[in-house]
């Protein structure tokens, strides 16, 4: 990931040389650094601001073209990051994608992923949950190494997750959930509200045992 604050003090050229790294067509939309495939018509997501907090959203669409593949290390140290959803369009996830990434607490996968590489989750200290689709095609076994994810809701069978993913034990700490419907953006919209109502419930008994019954 990169750092604005150290782009800045740097010189035109310089920062012309630090993009031109991973390709000479690297452009910046908001938090994210792409380049655009135009010969596959897509574009891969290849850094990101290392500084984002809160949630993001990684777009479907750039430039008219599909964004397909999250780059190898490309959210690897945002710390401050907490949320993130990644659309249906990206189909790879590349090694180290967000290794170290130590406050996200949520990640919503893409229905159309194919292939999922090592270490993509290590150092994710607050992750505990994680829903993948049937349409993977392989997973790497070393995936969710070192990460602190305890399940993983798997949209397909256990004969299905055995045949893209092997090597993968239960042993490690993690237990795989089987023929699991991945939670959707709408199914968490449509029950914000009683997430909310029971949110306030909680801080209200909090608050009166702290305060002896007053609020």
């Amino acid at each position: 990931a990169y750092s604005p604050e150290s782009q800045n003090a740097q010189s035109g050229k310089a920062l012309a040389v630090e993009f031109n790294k991973k390709a000479d067509r690297n452009k910046i939309l908001d938090y994210i650094v792409y380049t655009v495939e135009k010969g596959k018509e897509e574009v891969i997501i290849t850094d990101c601001d290392m500084y984002i907090s809160g949630s993001h959203s990684i777009p479907d669409i750039i430039e008219g073209y599909s964004v397909t593949n999250i780059d190898p290390d490309a959210f690897r140290g945002c710390t401050l990051i907490e949320s993130l959803v990644i659309h249906d369009n990206a189909t790879r996830i590349g090694c180290n994608a967000f290794k170290n990434c130590e406050k996200l607490v949520s990640i919503s996968m893409p229905k159309h992923l194919d292939n999922i590489q090592d270490y993509v989750f290590q150092g994710c200290e607050r992750l505990k949950n994680i829903y993948i689709s049937d349409t993977p095609t392989y997973i790497d076994s070393y995936a969710f190494a070192e990460s602190s994810i305890e399940h993983i809701y798997f949209e397909g069978s256990k004969e299905q997750w055995e045949s893209i993913c092997d090597g993968l034990e239960e042993s490690e700490g993690i237990t795989i959930h089987y023929n699991q419907k991945p939670a959707t953006e709408e199914y968490v919209n449509s029950n914000i509200g009683d997430i909310e109502a029971a949110l306030d419930g909680i801080i209200s008994i909090q608050n009166e045992l702290i305060g002896g019954g007053s609020v």
